[in-house]
């Protein structure tokens, strides 16, 4: 009778190395191909010696089976074998407190660009100005101050490169794209900053510069955040 792969079902060649291997109190064979998938996979958790390698061993065991590498039963078997790693280690709790912290992590991920489509939309029609009103516009609401700041480092080439401008009296293209995309930076914040506040529009909008040691360079982006409404030209 023909052998079949425990994985991916295949007939296994008898003339092609193949592995046996018991996992969780149960004996399967592998073809060649899936051997090599899983053999080093048991290796992993043999010798898995915190809640670190775990996790990683977890997140290996889901990628194989989202990426159709792993059928349903050998998942469960596997998993069942790496929970009673956990058990007898005694990582219980710590495992259900690491879990918690990526959970919390991951939802804050998930709440981030949640908020970055709304900063896309919303952004579109946002009004900011250095002057203090909008022409066809009125000023209903202030909401007070905002700011946003950015840091950031200049690097070792773009600092060598703006020492030669000097040298030679030319300009240095290098720190003006770095001042450019830190301005723009700075200004993404802060406009994110007045949106929170419930604002659709920034006035008075000004730039504070400041150097710090090591090559890097910060930018304060301020101003008013106020509420403004279009002003009805049938009135």
């Amino acid at each position: 009778m023909a052998k079949i792969c425990w994985n991916c079902g295949k007939k296994i060649n008898p003339l092609v190395y193949s592995a046996k291997m018991n996992i969780h109190g149960v004996e399967g064979e592998f073809c060649n191909k899936c051997s090599d998938t899983f053999e080093p996979l048991m290796r992993q958790i043999n010798t898995i010696s915190n809640v670190r390698d775990y996790e990683n061993t977890l997140d290996r065991i889901n990628y194989l089976f989202e990426n159709n590498l792993c059928n349903q039963e050998l998942k469960d078997y596997i998993i069942e074998e790496l929970e009673d790693k956990l058990r007898l280690n005694g990582w219980e709790e710590k495992i259900l407190e690491y879990r918690e912290e990526k959970k919390e992590k991951e939802e804050n991920e998930k709440r981030k660009k949640e908020i970055d489509v709304a900063y896309k939309q919303l952004s579109k029609n946002f009004k900011i100005t250095t002057g203090y009103d909008f022409q066809g516009y009125v000023i209903e609401n202030y909401l007070g101050i905002v700011s946003g700041e950015v840091v950031l480092g200049t690097g070792f080439i773009s600092e060598f490169t703006a020492n030669l401008s000097d040298l030679f009296g030319t300009y240095s293209n290098t720190f003006s794209e770095k001042m450019r995309s830190v301005k723009e930076e700075a200004l993404n914040v802060l406009t994110k900053n007045a949106m929170m506040k419930g604002a659709n529009a920034i006035i008075g909008v000004d730039f504070d510069y400041l150097t710090f040691s090591n090559n890097i360079l910060g930018v304060s982006a301020n101003g008013t955040a106020v509420v403004i409404k279009k002003i009805d030209e049938g009135n």
